[in-house]
């Protein structure tokens, strides 16, 4: 995967979101080397899903856009940021077009 920019989100086996995140990098060295969460969500992670936004200011936008729609219980220090966001923009009403990219567990395990 080219070092373009991304949207990942990990999900259960039940299919539940449970965080999301953002690189401006390589998707797979981010994903490998993420560590800064509780170990609890990273042995719940059964699937990654993801998408590529190539730009940045949109990728910190979007990610703490879908970070206050979906409220994922991972990302309890982002809630702060996407409740800012909110602030300017309507994130109720606030649509783009992307589609989740699965990955396996493996890839980042």
């Amino acid at each position: 995967m080219s070092d373009k920019g991304f949207i990942y989100s990990f999900w259960d086996e039940n299919n539940n979101l449970l965080y999301i995140g953002k690189t401006e990098g390589a998707l797979l060295d981010r994903l490998k080397t993420h560590t800064h969460c509780e170990k609890k969500l990273y042995k719940e992670t059964t699937i990654i899903k993801f998408f590529s936004c190539t730009n940045p200011l949109i990728l910190d936008i979007v990610e703490k856009i879908l970070i206050g729609q979906l409220l994922p219980p991972y990302n309890i220090r982002d809630i702060y940021d996407a409740n800012v966001i909110a602030d300017f923009i309507d994130a109720t009403n606030f649509s783009f077009q992307y589609e989740w990219i699965e990955l396996p567990r493996e890839v980042f395990h």
